[in-house]
């Protein structure tokens, strides 16, 4: 009987174990790396302000922590705070419709009135869309969940995300994922097209005269900025928190660059900011190619909807962010010392 049949690695594979430990080596080296790279803009005085690392910490609480807890009820966990975050963006567009109809540029006037305690309506659009993901491959009381995670994302008025998660979706098919998994996932992104189509045709979409002449232009603006920022500091960056002073001149919001890799490096440089941009892609990329479980499917969605959403939204280094990408880190971790075959 030969080894792999017996069960035994064979001579040169790597064991589970081994293979685990050195997944964990690699992810601990990023977070060491770039744990290193916050410090010295702290020391060198480069950030807006202590509290700009908060959220980092967050991150670092999430890889801790995660581990300790059932995968599951992790999950789950984000999908309860995005249903109550969902009912907050709901009652503010009802509220919010009758002031907007007729009104010059309603539609942008209306959305900026759907706020939450964890973000306006384009962060809130990036949570709702890792839960919807989640949420999909979870079986508890599945259909109303989704019901509600798809009103709440038309209630951001987010069209980017919904571009995002409709990419992520065909991406998700492209790579064999658990059909059922994607169709609810794109059944509820249906929901949440045909509220903000019922916008668009209820309200006037011209952008506002103090602002730019639309969405993609500012985003334009702001990654000139950013590359600008990128090529003047190229070492250390123009530190945490201090990208809003360099992009004072173009109409606001703007505090992020709107591209989570441009502003990652923008503010930390070429070497901690490559690394703090590499985290989500890296733990989508474990999650997805281990996707022979549904945990890694569906945690894998979830990271993929995201890191599309985070080319076009200021998303990185925000706290929710944060605990998300610690959280499919540790998932991907957990995964990967759970999942690894022994190679013929």
């Amino acid at each position: 009987m030969n080894a792999v049949a017996s069960g035994a690695p064979s001579a040169g594979a790597s064991s589970p174990r081994t293979s685990g430990r050195s997944l964990r080596r690699r992810i601990h080296l990023l977070w060491l790396v770039l744990g290193l790279t916050v410090l010295v803009q702290l020391v060198t005085g480069r950030t807006g302000s202590i509290l700009d690392v908060v959220p980092i910490g967050l991150g670092w609480a999430a890889w801790l922590f995660v581990p300790r807890l059932p995968s599951r009820l992790v999950l789950r966990i984000h999908v309860v705070v995005m249903l109550f975050a969902s009912a907050v963006a709901i009652g503010s567009l009802v509220v919010g419709l009758p002031g907007a109809l007729g009104e010059g540029s309603g539609f942008y006037a209306l959305k900026g009135t759907i706020t939450t305690p964890i973000g306006d309506h384009n962060e809130l659009a990036g949570w709702l869309l890792v839960a919807v993901a989640i949420a999909a491959g979870v079986r508890t009381r599945r259909s109303f969940a989704l019901t509600v995670l798809g009103l709440g994302l038309g209630a951001t008025l987010s069209r980017g995300a919904l571009v995002a998660g409709f990419g992520a979706v065909a991406i998700g098919w492209f790579l064999h994922l658990d059909r059922d998994l994607i169709r609810r996932t794109g059944s509820t992104l249906v929901i949440a097209a045909l509220v903000v189509l019922g916008a668009v045709a209820l309200l006037d979409t011209t952008a506002p005269v103090d602002g730019p002449s639309s969405s993609a232009a500012a985003r334009v603006e702001l990654w000139g900025v950013a590359v600008g920022d990128v090529g003047d500091h190229p070492l250390l960056g123009v530190g945490l928190g201090s990208f809003e002073e360099t992009a004072v001149d173009v109409a606001g919001p703007h505090h992020h660059a709107h591209n989570g890799p441009l502003h990652a490096v923008a503010e930390l440089g070429l070497i901690a900011g490559l690394l703090a941009a590499m985290r989500l892609p890296l733990a989508t990329w474990l999650l997805l190619r281990r996707g022979s479980t549904r945990l890694a499917q569906v945690a894998g969605l979830a990271g993929l909807v995201l890191l599309l959403h985070d080319q076009v939204e200021a998303l990185t280094f925000r706290p929710v962010y944060e605990l998300v990408v610690g959280t499919l880190l540790a998932l991907a971790v957990q995964q990967a010392a759970k999942g690894r075959q022994v190679p013929s």
